[in-house]
């Protein structure tokens, strides 16, 4: 609110996901991690990566936002916060350190966001036929893995029409569908 006021900082329309030549970035600052009615905007615009840029850290939110979104988290937050990579699951990937206030690494553009039911059954056979060519990342806790592809000659979607793969929000959207059938009295017990 000072900002408003005394700055004359006059917020954007929207949510927005620019196009580049690394990836689809989503631009957050500082304060809009408190809005948390922005996320489904942000979620429908399909960002790879959300870019932070903050004094204020956010906690517990910047992985709310990567796991809603399903998108890379890459947080640059002003020291002695840690500043922080989250991946499309809002796990860490990479952290600054009390030592470093800077971080490197690599993330991997070419995933999805799967739930582990109706998925899972068919991990070991992704593996056997794949190997190191796709990882299946499972951070626990959420009933869902991030599966990305490692080679350049393979998509995750390949995998995902191979095996026949559900992501998240198709397996989520059909979930609600039953659920809303089922208190239409549209299933038996």
């Amino acid at each position: 609110i000072p900002e408003h006021h005394d700055r004359d900082v006059v917020p954007g329309a929207g949510m927005k996901v620019v196009e580049t030549a690394i990836g689809r970035l989503a631009p957050v600052i500082c304060f809009d991690l408190n809005f948390v009615e922005s996320v489904p905007d942000l979620a429908a615009l399909k960002p790879e990566v959300i870019v932070f840029g903050s004094a204020y850290h956010g906690g517990f939110m910047q992985q709310y936002w990567a796991y809603q979104t399903q998108s890379w988290f890459v947080g640059a937050v002003h020291p002695p916060n840690t500043s922080q990579v989250l991946t499309p699951m809002g796990d860490v990937w990479a952290s600054t350190v009390n030592y470093r206030f800077h971080v490197t690494t690599q993330i991997n553009l070419d995933y999805k966001v799967i739930h582990i039911d109706e998925n899972h059954a068919k991990f070991r056979a992704i593996k056997e036929r794949f190997g190191p060519a796709v990882k299946i990342h499972d951070p626990g806790r959420v009933g869902a893995v991030l599966l990305t592809s490692e080679d350049d000659a393979l998509t995750v979607d390949d995998v995902m029409a191979e095996f026949d793969l559900a992501d998240l929000d198709d397996y989520l959207n059909r979930s609600r569908a039953s659920n809303m059938a089922a208190r239409q009295g549209g299933l038996h017990q």
